[in-house]
């Protein structure tokens, strides 16, 4: 009875009880566990239905009551940390597939081309001028419903500065948006109680439709990528040790909210949970509501860690020769190009396509290397999930303490 009790009230026992039964599902009933994928899919809808006006909203919030900082200067300092992690990102991944060299042991008896990829958009986000176009939003309330947060973020950042040309008002409308900011997190409260729902239903669905023999074909690029989430990973650690930020404190902290994007392979299914664990970690309001917003949507450290291991990876399965220039190329356009995809359901495998299309004469094949690696993105989406949501708390707390607004409560 008190164990069930203890169940009940610990939402992170819930989580976990739901992944293990999941997994087992997954492997028992694999058939019938396919069809449990809407339920996961039906919480992120859940989900998605608030992040946008959270996001809108935070970041008016964030902007309009910035007293203690100069937004420009915050702004400043995100964009050039964010590039900071891109480049070192990048580099890193080039540098460890280099070196483990995961796709040259691997064999390729014959390549399914195009079975599953005739739905994805190979050039999505692909040119400089699509990037441009796809964060200036061309309908409001549409922008809000959809799925691209870098033109909600270019909306919220319009209004806040028009609210602040209204002085006479702007305590009045300052009110009314944190009103609604309460209402909107009391009812993420409610959603969230579901969460274990989605994490048993997309676990079994994971494990039904994949299962271990995908894993295990796959494994040295799985391994070799894991390899590279905690070398990244272990970077988060190195920045944090010289600015004195307890990152290992900080992941404990939001270890509920990690298992949920790992269950649901979704950033943004926890994205107002984070909001609030930040700032009970001891970030200011104003810094996190402006640097998450701006860090879900330019600071996706794992999907770019992703996107440039699997091209080269892809790169050496096919055995294509790489000069330097082979690499620049491919370094600026996944620089690019990850930008473009922020937001996108499915960034990552996404922002791979529309890589592979955007390489000059696509000297990797696109839709073979696709087609290869298409049955083992979901664990990717995972691994890549954690990672974004790890370099996006660290990133809130490290500006909230560079701009002195970090108010220590752990030792």
């Amino acid at each position: 009875m008190a164990s069930w009790a203890l169940l009940k009230k610990q939402l992170l026992l819930q989580i976990l009880l739901a992944g293990f039964l999941g997994i087992l599902l997954g492997l028992l009933f694999p058939t019938f566990a396919n069809e449990l994928g809407f339920l996961s899919k039906a919480y992120i809808h859940l989900i998605k239905l608030i992040v946008n006006p959270v996001l809108f909203i935070s970041i008016i919030l964030g902007i309009c009551s910035h007293r203690k900082a100069p937004i420009a200067r915050l702004a400043t300092k995100s964009i050039v940390y964010f590039e900071f992690l891109a480049i070192v990102t990048i580099l890193l991944a080039f540098a460890i597939m280099a070196f483990l060299k995961p796709g040259l042991a691997f064999s390729i008896p014959g390549l399914p081309v195009g079975t599953e990829l005739n739905k994805l958009p190979l050039s999505a986000h692909s040119s400089l001028q699509t990037l441009f176009l796809s964060m200036i939003p061309s309908n409001f309330f549409g922008t809000l419903s959809g799925d691209n947060l870098v033109s909600v973020l270019f909306l919220s950042v319009l209004f806040a500065f028009a609210i602040r040309k209204l002085p006479s008002h702007h305590e009045k409308i300052i009110s009314f948006f944190e009103i609604i900011s309460n209402i909107l997190f009391k009812v993420i409260a409610i959603i969230t109680r579901l969460a274990p729902v989605a994490i048993f239903a997309s676990f079994a669905t994971l494990i039904g439709s994949i299962g271990f023999k995908t894993i295990e074909l796959l494994s040295l690029f799985l391994l070799s990528f894991s390899f590279c989430c905690l070398a990244l990973v272990g970077f988060f650690f190195l920045i944090s040790f010289v600015y004195k930020i307890p990152l290992f404190k900080l992941i404990v902290h939001i270890k509920e909210e990690l298992l949920v994007a790992l269950g649901t392979s979704s950033s943004e299914s926890v994205f107002p949970q984070m909001m609030q664990k930040l700032e009970s970690f001891g970030c200011d309001k104003q810094i996190v509501s402006f640097v998450m917003p701006a860090s879900y949507a330019f600071n996706l450290t794992g999907s770019a860690l992703y996107v440039a291991a699997a091209s080269i990876f892809l790169q050496q399965v096919f055995h294509i020769n790489f000069e330097i220039s082979n690499y620049a190329e491919l370094f600026f356009i996944i620089i690019l190009v990850s930008k473009g995809a922020a937001g996108v359901s499915g960034a990552g495998f996404i922002t791979l396509s529309a890589v592979l299309s955007a390489l000059p004469g696509q000297v990797i094949p696109v839709e073979a290397g696709l087609a290869l690696i298409v049955g083992i993105d979901p664990l990717m989406s995972n691994l890549r999930t954690i990672v974004n949501l790890i370099g996006t708390a660290q990133a809130t707390v490290l500006l909230a303490k560079n701009e002195k607004m970090f108010h220590k409560k752990f030792s």
